[in-house]
């Protein structure tokens, strides 16, 4: 927004309103995540969950939980691999508290850490 200093207008610089990845990636809606393991001591352990960004803390959309913070990020789960399934949920929801209640309408977007996220749709 330009603002007047007497003699010349000034803009002022925006704060960018975005959101990382485990790597650095930008994180958007419609963008494909693999999701990674919080109680893991290596930073990139992979859970075998794929999901799909649909809200970040600036464009959050009404579905699903509420994101609380910048760091969080709202992420439909499309897949879950059985060996998954009982793994617990960061932020458990009444409708799902481990991936497994995930694979239903109801529990299929959840609140997840964007650093604990990684762009991409491979498992490693």
């Amino acid at each position: 927004m330009p603002v007047s200093d007497g003699r010349r207008h000034v803009t002022k610089p925006t704060v960018a309103e975005i959101v990382t990845d485990s790597r650095g990636d930008v994180l958007h809606r419609m963008c494909n995540v693999i999701l990674l393991s919080p109680q893991s001591p290596d930073k990139e352990q992979q859970l075998k969950v794929r999901g799909q960004i649909i809200g970040t803390y600036w464009d959050e959309r009404d579905i699903g939980p509420t994101l609380d913070y910048a760091g969080e990020v709202q992420v439909m789960v499309t897949y879950v691999d059985p060996s998954e399934r009982s793994v617990p949920l960061i932020y458990p929801t009444k409708h799902a508290q481990t991936f497994g209640d995930t694979e239903t309408a109801d529990g299929n977007v959840i609140k997840w850490k964007a650093a604990l996220c990684k762009v991409g749709k491979k498992f490693t």
